[in-house]
């Protein structure tokens, strides 16, 4: 018989069951006859079907399912848009020139029919060469190799590198340094290192002719910190000179004369600003500044012309260290085999009468600490492993190190020595090791090695505020409120860029938190820029309520200056005035910027927006106002950060 089988279904019953039919031959008596086979089953209905399609470079899914109800299946269906994306990443394959000519290639991935495809442009430049590079060798018997390697383009226009070696004595520091590290740790004019823990004060470095119209005498004073009573840190810098006391303090705060003033703060000769992590005095025409971060780490940077003349911890400047470590009688200690007895001799002899925010505490002079209290021998291969960066020459400082412009062995043994102290302190142990890093890393920048990047988010990260941003090469001056409104001119007095937290962009410095311009305390002065209560709401009515608004109306006028009703008054409003200079309103007039509210307001002469019936104020007023508050004669309120 033939191999017959057809299958065939019956209609869904309404128990949800269908009759299925199978034919057949079978051989019956020599015949074939045809053979029906019924078996019951379930009723189903059709798979879920899914059809896709792009439409507007957007893939639209269309879904069509089934469901038995009863003895019939439903339909349903539902439509989905989804994007396509591409990666957006080019890759640039840069081809090697030819004949003066560069071919540049862009791939690029695009959307195209829903589905992202490579596409290449080809761009054709003229060849550059690369910029020329110069290569100082390490100083080796007071000769310096300097290698130049620069590019020239031959004839077929490609280009050809070419070096040049040069043979130069090297260069002398035209300044002498002195640090104050850690806990402490003294680096001396000629590179010595001193190590005292006195908790006294101390004259860090003297003039010793008081005549001199230059004469300074910068003063440090060492506390203890914590639980440790064997080692101190710097707490702060006194710096006398030109008759006046100019007090380095912590959290950066700066004294004049017992009196705490706002930064910049200057004056005849000298000037104060904030650089970097540091404060930084500087004495315009003498050669001689000062800087302190608030915290650790101090110093005093002097022109060689004072070299032979000082007396202090910071020795004399002259070049030669076996006669740094001298006494303030004169009486040369360095044959003393002790290194600890030798120091606290040195160290306890410039002791001065403390002056300082803590007259009451009696402080003594330092016993010598032996050297065996300093690190156990178990602990000494953690301590270098801790400390390697500051004498590794294929490290993060390597290019520094090399130069041999910098006290890195000093420097890596102070950190060495830190470490072994704060072993059982981990706190303590991660500050010593990271204020170490540090301090090479300000030498490498005064030795012209800015910008090195030795700091990691798991090793000695620096946390900003939100409105700064970390930076490896801050300007040492950045933009404050002072040069924008009065048009000073930012001097940076030669200083380095160093690392530190620089205000982000379109924020000028106020103080020590960086604002937008119009929010500077300099221009809160005056009622017509801004109506705004600098205080709280609450502490604003409750001071009106008291009568502050009418008893005290000058510091209202700043402090809550909106709920006093003490905003665009008459007289401010009928004044016609620049409030910044005249040369900064010219500026901004240039630029087309008297159309906005607050240039209009602020340069309202310049700009032409006098009305008729103003009254007219001369510029003389505004210069004044300038030149006092470049001065530093300016108002200041102490907030709760001065009681820190």
């Amino acid at each position: 018989c033939k191999s017959i089988s057809k299958k065939s279904k019956g209609a869904c019953r309404s128990d949800g069951f269908q009759s299925v039919f199978y034919e057949h031959e079978k051989l019956v008596n020599c015949e074939c006859q045809k053979q029906v086979q019924t078996r019951k089953i379930r009723c189903a209905c059709p798979k879920t079907r899914v059809k896709r399609r792009c439409v507007d470079n957007k893939v639209v899914t269309t879904k069509t399912s089934f469901k038995l109800s009863g003895n019939r299946c439903h339909r349903s269906r539902s439509h989905h848009r989804s994007r396509v994306s591409c990666p957006a990443k080019k890759r640039v394959v840069k081809h090697k020139c030819v004949g003066n000519k560069r071919i540049y290639e862009y791939l690029e991935q695009r959307l195209r029919n829903c589905a992202c495809k490579l596409v290449r442009r080809r761009v054709v430049k003229p060849c550059r060469c690369p910029k020329p590079k110069t290569i100082e060798k390490p100083c080796v018997a007071g000769k310096q190799k300097v290698v130049t390697i620069y590019y020239v383009k031959d004839r077929m226009g490609n280009c050809k590198k070419m070096t040049d070696v040069d043979t130069e004595v090297c260069a002398r520091r035209k300044t002498c340094r002195c640090d104050a590290l850690g806990d402490p740790h003294f680096l001396m004019y000629d590179g010595v290192p001193l190590h005292f823990q006195g908790e006294c004060k101390y004259t860090l470095t003297k003039l010793r002719n008081p005549a001199d119209p230059c004469a300074f005498d910068v003063q440090v004073k060492n506390e203890h910190r914590g639980d440790n009573k064997n080692y101190t840190y710097v707490r702060l810098l006194d710096v006398k000179i030109f008759g006046r006391v100019f007090r380095l303090h912590q959290h950066k705060r700066l004294l004049v004369d017992g009196k705490i003033v706002s930064l910049p703060y200057t004056g005849p000769g000298f000037r104060v600003f904030y650089s970097g992590p540091y404060v930084q005095f500087v004495a315009t025409k003498c050669r001689f500044s000062a800087a302190f971060d608030g915290r650790y780490t101090g110093y005093v940077e002097v022109g060689k012309q004072y070299a032979g003349r000082m007396v202090g911890l910071c020795g004399n400047c002259n070049g030669k260290q076996k006669d740094d470590y001298v006494t303030r009688e004169g009486v040369n200690v360095i044959a003393k085999k002790d290194n600890f007895e030798r120091d606290n001799l040195v160290g306890n002899s410039f002791r001065v009468p403390d002056d300082s925010d803590k007259p009451g505490k009696r402080c003594k002079n330092t016993p010598a600490l032996s050297a065996s209290s300093a690190c156990s021998n178990a602990w000494i291969p953690r301590a270098r492993a801790l400390c390697r960066r500051l004498s590794d020459r294929r490290g993060p400082f390597g290019k520094c190190i090399a130069s041999g412009r910098v006290p890195s062995l000093a420097l890596a043994n102070d950190c060495r020595n830190d470490a072994c102290v704060n072993r059982l302190k981990p706190a303590a142990l991660r500050r010593a090791v990271c204020e170490a890093h540090k301090d090479l890393a300000e030498q490498c920048a005064e030795a012209g090695f800015a910008g090195l990047r030795w700091r990691t988010k798991t090793f000695c990260p620096m946390k900003c505020d939100k409105d700064k941003v970390y930076t490896t090469k801050m300007q040492p001056c950045p933009k404050s409120c002072e040069n924008l409104f009065f048009g000073t001119k930012a001097n940076c007095y030669n200083l380095p860029k160093r690392e530190g937290c620089a205000c982000k962009k379109g924020l000028v410095l106020d103080g020590r938190k960086c604002v937008r311009p119009e929010m500077c305390q300099c221009v809160k002065k005056f009622p017509e820029l801004m109506c705004k209560d600098d205080a709280s709401a609450k502490k604003c009515r409750r001071w009106r309520a008291a009568g502050h608004c009418a008893s005290n109306p000058y510091t209202m006028l700043k402090m809550c200056r909106r709920t006093c009703g003490l905003c665009h008054t008459k007289k401010a409003k009928a004044s016609c005035r620049n409030i910044m200079s005249v040369r900064r309103c010219k500026i901004l007039k240039q630029k087309g910027q008297c159309g906005t509210s607050f240039v209009s307001t602020a340069c309202r002469r310049t700009c032409g927006l006098c009305k008729t019936g103003d009254k007219i104020v001369e510029e003389k007023s505004t210069n004044k106002t300038a030149k006092s508050s470049r001065r530093g004669h300016t108002v200041v309120l102490r907030s709760t950060e001065d009681n820190d």
